[in-house]
């Protein structure tokens, strides 16, 4: 399961290292290694400089960017909410490569702390083998991404929810860093009668617009006047093959790039989101029975919310993987009728899924493993049969 999904991750990888992203074809050609953490680093340096004004200003972002590594060919710039500039603020401190080192060390450490806390126990050694292995884990290695960080929180908003929704509030509020992923949370919120999580939530989404605001000074003025208009040019520009449009593997993105047209396209993704809500408030509607239960409506959850966003990429998988990794190994997942053809090929996706689109220049529908494994798990009561006969 592992191998088929992490062959082609591999290979990417080693091109990239090998060549440095020089000579390539297609997409990888403008993707060399640790490409996304760069924006990361240079933010921390900026913040860290109090130079918000650069950091919030798409063209003087670009051209520090470029002054400080020559080799970045694509478009580059700040798409984040000020959240996520206090959140990288402590790297500028630090070397880049001893600051991605850390960064990627931590991230790490901290997602398999929040497997610990939901699991209760010690982590088995196939969830920590499987999580280590698997291709959107290296996706993150290769791209330096903060799905480590974001997918943390989602195990540990999902993870709490039912048990403790105080924390789980706190865990979503701190993913407004990354809002587009929390898409769904709300109405999980709602369906388990959560309202201590709504509350926490809201308070610590506050506390870290306050805290930005006061810390950034002019950040969030800057974020709506300057950001937010270059993000949605570029989110909403007409499917044109470029390599952020092909890296994207969402429902929108997936319509356009069939030929429908953009109006279509977002009529594609209000369906699929809107079966991903339904889905959603099923699932933390009902009541489970025993930890494997909870284990799947987790990853069911993690999953439905990347089919429902039209703005995400591979590697915002990560924390539904390591979910899914749970669901499998201590949640029957795999034993579940055909629960397992849609557990292999998400868990095995964002490999290919990185593979394919950068050798021949097209989306793949990285969403649709994610819908059928929330859909399954929603409207599937049969129990694995294991559990039957213990």
């Amino acid at each position: 399961m592992a191998w088929i999904g992490l062959l082609p991750e591999l290979g990417v990888l080693l091109a990239l290292l090998v060549t440095g992203g020089n000579h390539l074809p297609g997409s990888l050609a403008r993707a060399p290694f640790a490409r996304d953490f760069s924006d990361f680093w240079a933010a921390g340096v900026l913040v860290d400089a109090r130079q918000t004004g650069i950091l919030f200003d798409p063209a003087a972002f670009q051209h520090f960017l470029y002054g400080l590594f020559p080799y970045l060919h694509a478009v580059r710039l700040w798409s984040y909410p000020p959240g996520m500039a206090l959140m990288v603020a402590p790297l500028g401190f630090l070397p880049k490569c001893t600051a991605w080192v850390l960064w990627f060390a931590g991230g790490t450490t901290a997602l398999f702390g929040a497997l610990r806390v939901i699991h209760g126990r010690a982590l088995p050694a196939a969830v920590i083998g499987l999580v280590l292995i698997s291709p959107v884990w290296w996706d993150n290695l290769l791209t330096g991404q903060n799905a480590l960080i974001t997918g943390s929180l989602i195990v540990l908003g999902y993870g709490l929810l039912d048990r403790r929704p105080g924390w789980a509030g706190i865990a979503f509020g701190l993913l407004t860093i990354k809002p587009q992923l929390g898409l769904l949370v709300p109405v999980a919120m709602l369906a388990c009668g959560g309202f201590s999580a709504v509350l926490t939530a809201g308070l610590t989404a506050g506390a870290v617009a306050a805290a930005s605001a006061v810390l950034l000074p002019g950040s969030w003025h800057l974020f709506f006047s300057q950001v937010a208009p270059a993000m949605n040019a570029r989110l909403l520009h007409p499917y044109a093959q470029t390599d952020w449009q092909v890296l994207m593997g969402s429902p929108f993105i997936g319509a356009e790039s069939i030929g429908l047209l953009q109006s279509a396209a977002f009529f594609v993704q209000a369906v699929i989101t809107a079966a991903s809500a339904v889905a959603t408030w099923l699932l933390w509607r009902r009541p489970v029975a025993g930890d494997a239960a909870r284990y799947r409506r987790m990853a069911a959850s993690a999953g439905l919310g990347l089919a429902a966003t039209p703005f995400c990429l591979n590697y915002d998988a990560l924390g539904a993987t390591a979910l899914l990794v749970l669901a499998v190994t201590q949640g029957g997942l795999i034993g579940r009728s055909k629960g397992w053809v849609a557990a292999l090929i998400a868990y095995a996706q964002p490999g290919w899924g990185l593979f394919l689109a950068v050798a021949i220049d097209a989306p793949i529908f990285t969403w649709a493993a994610w819908l059928a494994l929330g859909l399954f798990c929603t409207w599937s009561g049969d129990e694995p049969r294991h559990a039957q006969e213990g």
